[in-house]
């Protein structure tokens, strides 16, 4: 089992608009591709440790996908990048 980590950093009051597009195209998406499960999970911005709101998505994949993310509007989103995980 493959666990594909996508974390978006969100930029200041739109996490909502990132949630939103998780779910409506990156979950359909994945799940299009042959992802077998994709949970969808978000952290509200954390003022006193300066951490930005970010939104995570974890696919599950039967073997390593050959899988790439949509792009997302830089409006909402200031940082995205995913990566790889397997069961040890």
């Amino acid at each position: 089992m493959i666990v594909r980590f996508w974390e978006a950093r969100v930029a200041n009051d739109r996490l909502d608009d990132a949630v939103a597009w998780a779910r409506t195209v990156l979950v359909p998406a994945a799940l299009a591709a042959g992802a077998s499960g994709v949970e969808v999970v978000a952290s509200p911005a954390d003022a006193p440790t300066n951490n930005p709101a970010r939104v995570v998505v974890l696919m599950r994949w039967s073997s390593t996908p050959d899988f790439v993310e949509p792009s997302i509007d830089p409006a909402f989103v200031d940082r995205a990048h995913a990566w790889n995980f397997f069961s040890v």
